[in-house]
C-alpha cells in the first residue's frame, strides 16, 4: 500500500518513482530492442477478428429513421423560450459559490498505481517502449497531456483491469470507442489480459494500425 502522504505531495510522489534502485538496469535511453513484428498466430488473430466483428455488428444493427428537414418541424413556443434564454445575460456567480475539488490528475493516479505495484520509472518506460526523457516530460507536470497512444502504452505497463484503463484514459479526456478499430483492438487486449506491449503491437500491425511506444 502506498504512503498516504504522496496523495497531497506530488513532487515527493514523482521523486519516489524516479528514484533509482540497485536492481534497475541501466540500458541507455531505456527503450528495449523491439522483437520482429508480424508473427501473431492465426488462432490469436481469429479471436481478435471475432471480437471486432461482434462489436461492429452492434453498430450495423442500429436502424435510423429517414432524415427530417428542420423546416418541417413544429417548434412551437419552445423555440421562443430558448431564444430568450440565449439572449439573456449570464447570471452573476455567487461569491460564496465554490467548485467541488477536481479528481486527481492522470499523473497522480498513475504514479500511485506504480507505487502500489512496486514499479520504478525504469520498469515503466522500458515496458512502454518510451525513453526516460519523455517519461520525465509527462510526469514532471500534472498538466501535461500525452498523446492517446502514449497514454495507452503507459497504462498497459500496469496490467490494468478494464475499469482501471477506462478511468485513467478518462482522466485525460480520452476513451476507448466501439466505433474506432484502434480502440477496439486495445479493448480486446485489456479484456483478455494481453498487456505486453509487443504482443499488443502484433495485433495492431496485423490490422494495419499505428503501433504503441512511438515518440510524442
Amino acid at each position: 500500500m502506498h504512503d498516504r502522504t504522496y496523495e497531497s505531495n506530488y513532487p515527493a510522489l514523482f521523486a519516489e518513482v524516479m528514484r533509482e534502485r540497485p536492481t534497475d538496469e541501466q540500458n541507455g535511453d531505456g527503450k528495449p530492442t523491439p522483437p520482429p513484428i508480424g508473427h501473431a498466430s492465426p488462432e490469436a488473430l481469429a479471436g481478435l477478428r471475432s471480437f471486432i466483428e461482434e462489436h461492429t455488428q452492434r453498430v450495423s444493427d442500429v436502424s435510423f429513421d429517414e432524415p427530417v428537414c428542420a423546416d418541417d418541424l413544429d417548434w412551437g413556443p419552445v423555440c421562443g423560450e430558448r431564444r430568450q434564454i440565449c439572449m439573456s445575460p449570464p447570471p452573476r456567480r455567487d461569491k460564496r459559490f465554490s467548485l467541488p475539488p477536481l479528481k486527481p490528475s492522470f499523473q497522480k493516479q498513475f504514479l500511485l498505481k506504480m507505487i502500489e505495484r512496486d514499479m520504478t520509472a525504469v520498469d515503466c518506460y522500458t515496458r512502454a517502449n518510451i525513453d526516460r526523457k519523455l517519461f520525465s516530460k509527462i510526469f514532471s507536470s500534472e498538466t501535461y497531456k500525452p498523446r492517446k497512444e502514449t497514454a495507452i502504452a503507459l497504462i498497459m505497463t500496469l496490467s490494468p483491469s478494464e475499469s482501471e484503463a477506462d478511468e485513467l484514459l478518462k482522466s485525460l479526456g480520452y476513451c476507448l470507442s466501439e466505433s474506432n478499430l484502434f480502440d477496439l483492438v486495445i479493448r480486446y487486449c485489456v479484456k483478455n489480459k494481453i498487456h505486453d506491449l509487443f504482443a499488443v503491437n502484433e495485433y495492431l500491425y496485423e490490422m494495419d494500425l499505428p503501433l504503441l511506444g512511438s515518440c510524442e
